[in-house]
């Protein structure tokens, strides 16, 4: 299915390359990685871990530039080269069913998967009508009205119930915690505020200057506080967000730009940075998924993430389902990108060692890619060394493969 993905969006990027009015957009760098480069000498010159000298963030890009799921969701991960030739299509005004065949080139992350199935659902409904096509633009803005007593309406209902819950505080705190709710609720039916403006975090801040002892209490209130509807898990919100006019610049193609940018790799630390300083380790293996679930993975190890999560996206599956497109890109890349190909075979072999050390739920299973790989007399030579460099790399002392 992702290959598949991969040759749609390839023939679309084609197809506009070879129009005489596209210009090509200047390459920028973008700020969504998660990846810190901190191994820094004394007079300020960076100095690359032995992990990065073997495996450059070069070799990521262009890795993701053949079209990779998401290791923790399945979701299709976009490169920075595609997301920025995508931007560089901005300034054109397309109808919106040009938005829609690129985004359909993906396999969205869950939230954005829904911002665009209501948008399709929307453009489903009119097209027995005879007026020009929309863009999503013209779309969000027919629906704000609509989407904004939507969201005011829940919102409201959420900050009741916030309120309700809150009456167990001790007194002196409630009174506290109540005038902060008052305040959400009186600009919200006075109409001077959009459910977009209410900031979860900033009403969980204050919950958490109370001086509450019930656990079971600050589990309901900040179950609810994480309800409260915002442009990153609310259609509605997402729709009166993206029709404001501070969000207008760049129109139809603005939104379906940031309906991507959910999608743009990210880069991820399997287990967590402060635990490999810990370890004296300098090696940090990474992974590629997207932004949103890297912030939601945060410091948790491995397998308290896959125990809280695994339910929901089913974790171990699509790790798999990761190493095996690695395997298919690896069988590309020996015929058309050698230096490449030898890189892969050593991230996918760290792959293994890392996750199966750090975790107790994951196996990755490489068997039959092994076996292929050891066929050949100048293949088994590759593997050999790139078994030797990783093991060195990652201390690890017995060699399972």
């Amino acid at each position: 299915m992702l290959v598949s993905t991969i040759n749609s969006f390839n023939t679309y990027k084609n197809y506009y390359n070879n129009k005489q009015d596209i210009q090509r957009p200047s390459i920028k760098t973008l700020k969504c990685d998660s990846f810190q480069r901190s191994n820094m000498i004394s007079f300020g010159q960076y100095v690359p871990s032995p992990f990065e000298r073997l495996l450059p963030l070069e070799f990521f890009e262009k890795l993701a530039q053949e079209g990779i799921p998401c290791a923790y969701t399945g979701a299709s991960l976009i490169s920075k080269h595609d997301y920025e030739w995508l931007e560089g299509l901005a300034s054109l005004r397309h109808p919106l069913q040009i938005s829609i065949e690129y985004l359909n080139n993906y396999s969205l992350p869950e939230f954005p998967q829904k911002v665009l199935s209501k948008v399709i659902s929307i453009m489903r409904k009119q097209q027995d009508k005879t007026s020009p096509p929309k863009s999503l633009l013209d779309i969000f803005k027919e629906e704000r009205p609509k989407a904004e007593i939507r969201l005011r309406k829940k919102q409201l209902e959420l900050l009741s119930k916030i309120l309700i819950a809150s009456r167990d505080l001790p007194e002196a705190d409630y009174k506290i915690f109540k005038e902060t709710i008052f305040s959400y609720m009186d600009k919200l039916t006075k109409q001077e505020v959009y459910g977009i403006n209410l900031r979860p975090k900033l009403i969980y801040a204050k919950f958490c200057m109370t001086n509450c002892q019930d656990t079971k209490l600050k589990k309901v209130i900040k179950g609810l506080i994480e309800k409260i509807p915002t442009d990153k898990n609310s259609t509605d919100a997402y729709i009166v967000s993206h029709t404001m006019e501070t969000n207008l610049p760049g129109g139809n193609n603005r939104i379906a730009l940031d309906i991507l940018k959910q999608s743009l790799y990210s880069y991820e630390h399997f287990y967590p940075k402060k635990l490999y300083k810990a370890e004296n380790q300098w090696n940090k293996f990474i992974i590629l998924t997207t932004p949103d679930i890297n912030h939601l993975k945060k410091d948790l190890t491995p397998d308290k993430f896959i125990r809280r999560y695994d339910r929901k996206y089913n974790i171990k599956d699509n790790m798999q389902a990761q190493v095996n497109r690695f395997i298919e890109i690896y069988d590309k890349w020996k015929c058309t990108d050698p230096e490449n190909a030898d890189r892969l075979l050593k991230y996918i072999l760290a792959y293994k060692y890392e996750v199966e050390n750090r975790s107790k739920h994951v196996k990755i299973d490489i068997d039959d890619f092994l076996t292929k790989v050891k066929s050949t007399k100048d293949d088994m030579s590759k593997f050999e060394d790139a078994n030797s460099q990783i093991r060195r790399l990652f201390k690890i002392k017995s060699d399972s493969l």
